[in-house]
C-alpha cells in the first residue's frame, strides 16, 4: 500500500486502498461540507465520493454543534447496489445537524421558578401548611420534572426542621444543581429568606447567620437587598404564623427582583387553569407548541393567590415577549392575566377547547381565539404544528408596533411577503442549503445524487412547489415513473398557476406506465397552453393510440410532422396508422 492515510479495520490500523485494491464507494451527506471520520480518523469531506476498503466501520461527522445520529456502524461490500454515483459500488448514509433545542433557563425562567421552588421547600412542610402539602407537592413535583430533576418528593410531609426534612431539601437541591447551579442558588434563595422570616418571628438565632447567606446569594446573582424585617410576621396566640403573612414580603421582594431583568422577546408566559386536562397540556401542547416558533415557555405556580402574588403575576407578564391564553373553562385568573396582557400591549395567542367554544367569547379584547380538539386522530402533533406558524405569524405582525390593516389590493403582497417571513422561521437553513445543492447536481446531470439532496430538503419542510418538481425530474432522469408522478401530483397541488412542463413530465412518466388516460389528459393542457410543441403532439398521439383512439392519433401525428417534429418513432407510427385507415 502506498498511502498515507491510516483507517482501522476491527481496532487493528491499516492503509487506505491503493488503485490496485478492490474498493467500495462511500457517499455521507451532510447540509454543509464537514470532515468525515472512518474509525475515528480523517478520510475525507461531505457529499463527495470516498473510496474505501470492504469492511465495517464506524462513521462520524466532524460537526462541534453535533450530529443526529451521532454516529454510524456500516458494513461496507464489494456487493452494495449502484446508487449512480460512478462506476463502483455505492453506500449511502446521512447525517443531520442535532436539534439545537431552545435554551429554556433564562434569566426570567431560573429566578422566578428558583424561588418560587425554595419557598414552596421552606413552607410546605410546615405544622401550619400541611392541610394544602398535597397541592403544593403536586406543584413542586411538576417543576422538578419539567427540568428533568431525578428527585421524588413524599407522599407525607417529614417535620420540619428535623434530619429527614434536611435529607430531602439537599436532595432536591442536588438534583436541581445537577440541571444548573444557577436554579439551585435561586432556590436557595427563596428557601432562605422564608424560613429567615419564620425563625426571626420566634428569635431563633440561627437567623444571622441565614441572613449571611441571603446576602451572599443575592450579590452573587446582582439581585436588590431585601428588606429583612419585612419578612417577620406576627406570631400567632398558639405561637405558629399565617402562611400568607409569611410569603407575603417573599412575593414582594421577587417582584422587586423581577423588575430589575430585562425583558425577554423570546418568553411567553403561559396562563392557563391548574385542573384536568388543562394542567397536563403545558409538557404535551403548550410548550412544544411554542418552541416550535421558538419562544421559551413559563408558566406560574398555583396555590398562591393573594394581592401580593397579583402584583408578582403583572411584573412577570411585563418581563415575556408575549402570553398564551388558554380561556377554555372562563377561568376569573385566565382573564384577569389576559386583560393585563392586552393592557401592556403584548403579543396574544388565545386558545380555547373545541367543546368549550359556546362557552367562550368569539374574541377577548382585539384577539381572534383559536380552536383546538383533542380527539382528533393526529393530536397533537397537527395542532402543534398549525399553531407554531401561527405564533410565528403573529410576532412577525408585532414586528410593525401596530395592527396590520390591508387593503385587498395590497392583500396579495403582503400574503406572499408574509409566507417568505414565516419560511424562514419554520424551515432550517439546511434545507435551503440541500435544496441548492439538488438543482446544481441536477443542472450538472449527477441525477442520483440530486434526488437524496432533494430528498434531503423535503424532509427538512422545503416542500413547496420547486422542490417537487426538482425531484421529480431527477427521478424521471432515473427511470422512476411512479415516484416522478407522484412528486408532480404534489407539484401541482402546490401551484396555483402551474408551468406547462408540468404536465409534459408527467404525461411523458404516464406514458411509460402506460397510464393513457392521464397522460392524454396532461397533454392536452400542455397542448391548450401551446400548440406549437410539435413533440407534444405526438406523444399525445402515443397516448391516444394507447386508448385505441386511431383517427385522433393519427391527427396528432400528422400535427406533429406539419410542426417540424423529428421524434424517432413519428414515421413508424404514422405508417402504421395509416395502413390501419
Amino acid at each position: 500500500m502506498r498511502t498515507d492515510k491510516c483507517y482501522r479495520q476491527h481496532g487493528e490500523p491499516y492503509l487506505a486502498p491503493t488503485s490496485e485494491e478492490p474498493t467500495v464507494k462511500l457517499f455521507v451527506q451532510y447540509p454543509t461540507a464537514a470532515t468525515v471520520l472512518i474509525d475515528g480518523v480523517a478520510a475525507g469531506v461531505t457529499n463527495q465520493s470516498l473510496s474505501v476498503s470492504p469492511g465495517r466501520y464506524r462513521i462520524q461527522v466532524d460537526d462541534e454543534d453535533g450530529t443526529d445520529p451521532q454516529w454510524l456502524e456500516i458494513d461496507l461490500a464489494i456487493d452494495a447496489p449502484d446508487n449512480g454515483i460512478g462506476p463502483e459500488a455505492l453506500s449511502v448514509i446521512r447525517f443531520t445537524p442535532r436539534q439545537r433545542p431552545i435554551n429554556r433557563l433564562s434569566p426570567l425562567y431560573s429566578l422566578y421558578n428558583g424561588f418560587m421552588l425554595g419557598q414552596f421547600m421552606a413552607v410546605s412542610f410546615a405544622a401550619y401548611a400541611r392541610a394544602g402539602y398535597a397541592e403544593r407537592r403536586m406543584r413542586m413535583q411538576e417543576f422538578l420534572d419539567e427540568i428533568d430533576a431525578v428527585v421524588t418528593l413524599p407522599e407525607h410531609p417529614p417535620t420540619f426542621g428535623g434530619d429527614e426534612y434536611h435529607a430531602l431539601v439537599a436532595d432536591v437541591m442536588r438534583a436541581v444543581a445537577f440541571e444548573s447551579q444557577e436554579l439551585a442558588e435561586l432556590a436557595l434563595l427563596g428557601l432562605q429568606l422564608v424560613i429567615y422570616g419564620h425563625l426571626a418571628a420566634t428569635g431563633d438565632e440561627a437567623t444571622e447567620v441565614i441572613a449571611a447567606e441571603v446576602e451572599r446569594l443575592r450579590q452573587r446573582h446582582g439581585l436588590p437587598a431585601p428588606d429583612l424585617p419585612s419578612f417577620v410576621p406576627e406570631l400567632q396566640p398558639d405561637g405558629s404564623v399565617r402562611i400568607d403573612e409569611l410569603l407575603s414580603s417573599a412575593l414582594v421582594y421577587l417582584s422587586q427582583a423581577v423588575s430589575t431583568l430585562e425583558m425577554e422577546p423570546d418568553t411567553a408566559f403561559v396562563i392557563m387553569p391548574f385542573v384536568p386536562p388543562y394542567a397536563g397540556y403545558f409538557a404535551t401542547f403548550y410548550r412544544p407548541s411554542l418552541e416550535a416558533a421558538g419562544c421559551r415557555a413559563f408558566r406560574a405556580w398555583g396555590g398562591l393567590s393573594n394581592e401580593d402574588y397579583c402584583d408578582l403575576l403583572l411584573a412577570l407578564i411585563g418581563r415575556c415577549g408575549l402570553v398564551w391564553a388558554d380561556v377554555s373553562d372562563r377561568n376569573p385568573n385566565v382573564f384577569y392575566e389576559t386583560g393585563a396582557a392586552h393592557a401592556m400591549g403584548k403579543v396574544a395567542v388565545l386558545l380555547v377547547h373545541e367543546a368549550q367554544v359556546a362557552q367562550v367569547p368569539a374574541n377577548i379584547g382585539h384577539d381572534a381565539v383559536m380552536r383546538y380538539d383533542p380527539a382528533e386522530p393526529d393530536w397533537p402533533q397537527r395542532t402543534i404544528q398549525v399553531l407554531a406558524l401561527t405564533v410565528a405569524a403573529l410576532r412577525l405582525a408585532a414586528e410593525t408596533g401596530r395592527r396590520v390593516r390591508i387593503n385587498r389590493d395590497g392583500l396579495a403582497a403582503t400574503l406572499e411577503t408574509v409566507s417568505k417571513r414565516l419560511r424562514g422561521i419554520v424551515i432550517p437553513p439546511e434545507a435551503d442549503d440541500a435544496l441548492q445543492q439538488g438543482r446544481d447536481a441536477l443542472r450538472a446531470g449527477d441525477s442520483e445524487l440530486a434526488r437524496q439532496l432533494l430528498d434531503r430538503a423535503i424532509a427538512l419542510g422545503s416542500n413547496d412547489s420547486d422542490s417537487f418538481a426538482l425531484r421529480a425530474m431527477a427521478r424521471f432522469a432515473l427511470d422512476d415513473a411512479e415516484g416522478t408522478i407522484a412528486d408532480l401530483h404534489e407539484a401541482l397541488e402546490r401551484n396555483e398557476s402551474p408551468a406547462s412542463g408540468l404536465y409534459r413530465l408527467r404525461g411523458l412518466a404516464r406514458n411509460q406506465l402506460d397510464e393513457n388516460i392521464g397522460a392524454e389528459a396532461d397533454f392536452s393542457r400542455v397542448l391548450a397552453h401551446d400548440p406549437t410543441d410539435a413533440d407534444v403532439w405526438f406523444f399525445r398521439g402515443m397516448a391516444r393510440e394507447g386508448l385505441a383512439q386511431w383517427a385522433d392519433a393519427l391527427a396528432d401525428y400528422e400535427q406533429a410532422v406539419a410542426r417540424g417534429s423529428e421524434h424517432p418513432q413519428l414515421q413508424e407510427q404514422l405508417v402504421l396508422l395509416r395502413g390501419r385507415r
